[in-house]
């Protein structure tokens, strides 16, 4: 039996590329918590992941809340913690629709 997954993620990996014209770039802050033995309490840091070009996918709105999905080369493990900057926007990170290992859509949302 085929792996799809792979196929599916080999294909969105390739559509990015050929849709240069149409991309965004967006930056995603992903936050790190890590506990501080010397204080007892929990440290949070914001790494920045390297600027990626992001295709929309889709732009709805859904009671005053703004929904996008993105079409974006793979980033690491996100959360409910993390978001993204677009169009010099914070969006909040939202569902995870594709998570391959090249390439996923994300589901932001702010308002």
């Amino acid at each position: 039996m085929a792996d799809y997954g792979k196929l599916i993620d080999k294909q969105l990996h390739r559509a990015i590329g050929k849709m240069q014209g149409l991309t965004k770039e967006v930056v995603f802050h992903v936050k790190q918590t890590s506990f501080d033995f010397g204080n007892g309490r929990p440290s949070t840091t914001s790494i920045d992941d390297p600027v990626r070009q992001a295709v929309v996918v889709s732009d709805k709105v859904k009671k005053e809340v703004r929904h996008r999905e993105l079409l974006v080369e793979a980033v690491g493990d996100l959360d409910a913690y993390d978001n993204v900057t677009l169009e010099g926007e914070v969006w909040e990170i939202g569902s995870l629709v594709h998570h391959g290992d090249a390439a996923m859509i994300v589901e932001v949302y702010r308002g």
